[in-house]
């Protein structure tokens, strides 16, 4: 009984300190003698002399504090709010360390997980504060889109699952927790990443339709030339929602969908030529990138959005700028990639992704980016085979072989 009374306060009667929550172990199986007067959710205790029904001699007491009575309720320490209602007082401590969070997993109800910072790491303010702070439009559209705004403390509330959001707006909020911080002004974060959205390397095949309109809480916050991204408030967006707002998580929201369609996941930077930047290559593009070609059949079929920045003959792509033809700005523009050199297929061409190279004598010209795997393989067979360094009579090339000029993996040596 010792740890239990050091470590978690509240379990001894001679000692009043109280904990802010309480290990699953210890819910059902030990006796609170704490002071905490209200639920998990703020609500004030009732005396338990008011209670109906029938009564013990440990409920027959003139007070209103948490309690378990003969340990009969498996969530622990409980009370009862002024219609009778039975009301749990503590989260459990596990939930506080969630590192994130599956909106449709049914092991736990997220509107249970304890936590009082955002995911920025800032302390999240107290709620009944909250009218108090917001500008008079975000606290209309916030209450647009919860149904709830009579929780006290500052724990991260949750409005329930994804599932049960009829409207739009409401879908991120019963994503994920939330809670509202104090920066330069009042902001809405959410309180954890989402899992799948937090370990994602690159995007899938249905990207598009996957995340368009879909909370990103966890996504990158920087394009893929490393540039921050800006706050999705900042661009003065009218249907972009609340909880995502005051974040600046690569997403895709529906009025910028054509972007989003081109590019991936994206978000707007700070420059003064170019407004916005993809954040993720594809899963397919990067299987291209290390296979070192394409497929005669992906060359239009596909739409590629790797990191290659060079052609398969060793010349590094140009930047994509506004000094070239108007018809290359607008379709640079539009996949998201002036200011960068990578490889794209701007125009839909049959040579797949492409971009300008600076030749030898200073001329500029249009050139693929990758080979075809079917030559490449026809190449690869043509090739000199390596030696050992000692076979003098085989190392002579033959007139009827190609020099090499690229790696083992197919990446061509630059000129």
């Amino acid at each position: 009984m010792t740890n239990l009374v050091q470590l978690y306060p509240g379990f001894d009667p001679n000692n009043y300190a109280d904990a802010s929550c309480i290990p699953y172990s210890y819910m059902k199986n030990f006796t609170y003698y704490g002071k905490q007067d209200h639920t998990i959710d703020g609500i004030p205790c009732s005396p338990w002399l008011r209670r109906f029904g029938d009564w013990t001699t440990q409920e027959f007491v003139p007070h209103n504090y948490c309690r378990n009575i003969e340990l009969r309720n498996a969530g622990g320490p409980h009370c009862f709010d002024g219609y009778g209602r039975t009301h749990p007082c503590f989260h459990p401590c596990e939930l506080k360390y969630v590192a994130c969070v599956d909106p449709d997993s049914r092991s736990f109800s997220l509107s249970t997980i304890y936590k009082t910072t955002s995911i920025t790491s800032s302390p999240c303010l107290n709620w009944g504060s909250i009218e108090s702070l917001l500008d008079t439009n975000k606290l209309t559209l916030l209450k647009k889109y919860m149904s709830f705004w009579k929780w006290e403390g500052n724990v991260c509330k949750s409005g329930g699952r994804p599932k049960a959001a009829n409207e739009l707006g409401r879908k991120f909020f019963h994503v994920a927790p939330f809670c509202m911080v104090q920066k330069e002004s009042v902001h809405v974060e959410p309180c954890h990443p989402i899992c799948e959205i937090a370990t994602m390397k690159c995007l899938p095949y249905d990207f598009a339709i996957r995340y368009k309109d879909e909370p990103t809480f966890g996504a990158r916050n920087v394009t893929l030339a490393g540039m921050p991204c800006k706050r999705w408030s900042d661009i003065n967006m009218e249907t972009y929602l609340p909880l995502m707002a005051d974040t600046n998580f690569c997403a895709c929201p529906r009025e910028n969908a054509k972007f989003c369609n081109k590019a991936g996941l994206f978000c707007f930077v700070d420059h003064p030529f170019y407004k916005w930047q993809p954040c993720y290559s594809t899963c397919e593009s990067e299987f291209s990138d290390q296979l070192g070609c394409l497929y005669e059949y992906e060359l239009l079929g596909m739409l590629y959005l790797g990191l290659r920045n060079y052609t398969y003959d060793g010349y590094l792509c140009m930047q994509w700028n506004l000094q070239m033809d108007e018809k290359i700005v607008n379709f640079a523009a539009e996949y998201g990639v002036l200011g960068l050199n990578l490889c794209r297929n701007l125009g839909n061409l049959k040579i797949g992704p492409w971009c300008f190279v600076q030749l030898e004598d200073g001329s500029k010209e249009r050139r693929a980016c990758f080979q075809t795997c079917e030559k490449q393989q026809l190449q690869s067979d043509r090739d000199i085979p390596c030696y050992k360094s000692d076979d003098k009579q085989q190392q002579r090339p033959s007139v009827n072989k190609y020099l090499k000029t690229y790696t083992v993996n197919h990446i061509p040596c630059m000129r």
